[in-house]
């Protein structure tokens, strides 16, 4: 009787780990064929084939996991000091071009010392053209994404030789580890999930900060900065967005053929898209087409989602976060531009004697083939104001508000173009909205200088506006 019961309960649909064969309406059958038609993943297995192989003998991957393996971890009792970015109970952060103090600086070349030999793996591995982790997609189990941690701890690493490699004014050094730094990057840049292009959002992130950093502070030769401006112009973050979403698309079709409980998603989400596959079929493939350069438009693809009805719900949250993502993607595309532009400014200062640009439109042809667009505002470059105290280039951001390249709020914080939260007052004289910028010199000290708040309620004084040697019209454009 015992055995008849277990017989039962392992044929029952509650238990069983069988999705439930639905009988699809013709768009849903003819969307899923169209798929295999066009040889564009449907399935997880069908990802393995997706993520391109490459040779052991080829694979940067194989040295980095192996670097990782011959990391030397921090520790309190061997070293004297903290050591910025691997000791979790210091907050302290330094950024490339930093003076670091004496002893932290000391620490830190004995760690990194100590992990010579991670390091030479990292060497190693950048002269690999190409990249695949051990990443097997199966219908059964969730990808293993476990190599991310490791590749989170090796950026760190080359981070921290960056850093010291500044502090010691080793320019040369320094150059040598951005290049590390951006080659860990694109080693996830065919892998086919969400989670690995935000993390490699993340990472170009910090990238884009040091590249700027050195930029400003004049820490790179002529050859150097067209070397980074190359790199930086080859990169394709709409590649990596799409191949995503891609990815999680064929992830989620296991639930055509099979729903197994350690899968993406929760249980009464894959039941809701099982439900409503067309719809979401329909929705990944506007998610996936939508956003076109230059402008790596977010909005219509946010307003496709929140708008969609209340039943849907549970398959809306799935979509939220891969508009988050894109929304992030267009943000750093944003940066991308701005660094390209100002390794190009950068350039023609070098040549002509510390004198900036009169405008971009002077970066064509020997250091641009054209100007970058605003992805705010796509149908006009990004915009450039200079004077005797300095430059700025920079987009309007998010808020589509020309505040005149102000960088931080009174309070010293970068938003990046996005205004605060409570904002009320959208006036481009409101100190506390800004744009994403890169300055050179004393441009930002010249033109916002803040005086912070005597009181949390009482708002910080603004300086009178820009008094700037070149008509406002020009730097408008150009």
């Amino acid at each position: 009787m015992r055995f008849i019961i277990f017989i039962f309960l392992l044929m029952s649909p509650h238990i069983s780990t069988t999705a439930q064969q639905l009988e699809y309406d013709l768009p849903t059958r003819a969307a899923l064929q169209e798929l295999k038609e066009t040889a564009t993943p449907s399935f997880p297995t069908d990802l393995n084939d997706y993520y391109p192989s490459v040779p052991d003998n080829q694979n940067a991957a194989t040295h980095y996991l192996a670097a990782y393996d011959l990391l030397q971890p921090f520790s309190r009792t061997k070293y004297s000091t903290s050591i910025p970015l691997f000791d979790p109970n210091d907050a302290t952060i330094f950024h490339a071009c930093d003076r670091l103090p004496t002893h932290t600086a000391a620490a830190s070349e004995k760690f990194l010392l100590d992990n010579q030999s991670a390091i030479n793996q990292l060497i190693t591995a950048s002269k690999q053209h190409d990249s695949r982790y051990p990443l097997t997609f199966t219908t059964d189990d969730a990808p293993d994404l476990s190599h991310h941690i490791k590749i989170r701890t090796l950026a760190k690493l080359i981070e921290l030789r960056a850093i010291i490699a500044a502090h010691h004014l080793r320019n040369n050094e320094f150059f040598e580890n951005i290049l590390l730094y951006l080659h860990l990057t694109q080693s996830l840049s065919n892998e086919p999930t969400i989670t690995a292009h935000n993390l490699q959002l993340n990472l170009y992130e910090n990238l884009f900060n040091q590249i700027e950093r050195a930029t400003v502070y004049q820490r790179l030769t002529a050859e150097q900065l067209q070397t980074l401006q190359n790199k930086l112009e080859d990169i394709s973050l709409l590649y990596t967005y799409r191949r995503a979403l891609i990815g999680e698309r064929a992830l989620m079709l296991v639930i055509t053929k099979h729903d197994p409980y350690q899968y993406i998603g929760s249980l009464e989400q894959r039941s809701a898209i099982k439900t409503n596959l067309g719809t979401y079929l329909d929705i990944m493939q506007q998610l996936i087409d939508a956003p076109e350069y230059p402008a790596v438009n977010a909005s219509d693809s946010v307003n496709l989602v929140i708008n969609l009805p209340d039943k849907l719900a549970l398959i809306r949250e799935i979509f939220i976060d891969f508009t988050n993502s894109l929304q992030q993607t267009r943000d750093l595309y944003t940066r991308q531009q701005l660094t390209i532009t100002a390794l190009a400014i950068e350039q023609y200062r070098l040549i002509q004697h510390g004198q900036f640009p009169p405008t971009l439109n002077s970066l064509i042809p020997t250091h641009l083939l054209q100007i970058p667009r605003d992805p705010y505002l796509p149908a006009r470059p990004l915009k450039y104001r200079y004077d005797e105290s300095g430059a700025v280039v920079y987009s309007i951001g998010f808020d589509l508000i020309d505040n005149h390249g102000r960088e931080r709020t009174p309070l010293g914080d970068r938003l990046l173009g996005h205004p605060p939260l409570t904002i009320t007052n959208t006036s481009p004289d409101n100190p506390d909205l800004t744009d994403i910028t890169i300055s050179f010199l004393d441009y930002q000290k010249t033109h916002f200088p803040v005086q912070p708040p005597s009181h949390p309620n009482t708002p910080a004084l603004q300086e009178p506006t820009d008094e700037s040697s070149v008509l406002d019209e020009l730097m408008m454009d150009f």
